[in-house]
């Protein structure tokens, strides 16, 4: 994630017919996104998504909330074994953006909802909005727009998630992307197809 050169990430990568596709269960994209040596923009208004072969790889860009603009994420180990995957996966125990601070996520057919700490995104076609909630309100959407069951927020709040979320979030900010996505920078008609 954000091209920093290092493993930071993990996708699936799927092989049907002959084709590779990403299915990436954070980016939650919506559509399978194809590994070719094309550049493929995808026309989700809600979740937008580009893909780009780029030194033998592949580069995945994602806009959604609260970023503000498309966010790289290059492929750097592929094949990854299922070692690699366990050991990322422990690793991730002790050190990650998402362990201290709430982030939750829900495609709907027509909203992409968003929690980050104590803001609330929802991206519609009018546009986006976010604003900060309540205690109560962060339970509700929870249950309501992201779909967890009242035992699960129940033990969320119990383990002292709920006042963390309200909490400034630690560590530095990571750095803005230095590049941009291709139908930031494509000729119109040069190939770029979705």
């Amino acid at each position: 994630m954000r091209d920093l050169g290092v493993v930071n990430h993990g996708s699936v990568k799927v092989a049907v017919d002959g084709l590779d596709w990403l299915v990436d269960s954070s980016s939650l994209t919506n559509v399978p996104l194809p590994l070719d040596g094309s550049v493929f923009v995808s026309r989700d208004a809600l979740v937008a998504a580009e893909v780009e072969a780029t030194d033998d790889t592949h580069v995945i860009w994602v806009h959604t909330p609260p970023n503000t603009s498309h966010m790289p994420c290059r492929l750097l180990v592929d094949p990854a074994d299922h070692a690699m995957y366990a050991a990322g996966y422990e690793n991730s125990r002790a050190s990650s953006p998402f362990n201290h601070r709430l982030y939750a996520r829900r495609n709907h057919p027509d909203e992409l909802v968003v929690l980050v700490g104590c803001t609330r995104f929802s991206k519609t076609a009018a546009g986006l909005v976010s604003h900060d909630v309540s205690p109560g309100e962060l339970r509700q959407t929870l249950a309501e727009d992201i779909g967890l069951s009242d035992e699960i927020i129940t033990r969320w709040v119990e383990c002292g998630g709920l006042e963390a979320s309200f909490e400034p979030p630690s560590g530095p900010k990571p750095p803005p992307p230095s590049q941009v996505a291709p139908s930031k920078c494509q000729e119109p008609g040069s190939g770029v197809r979705g």
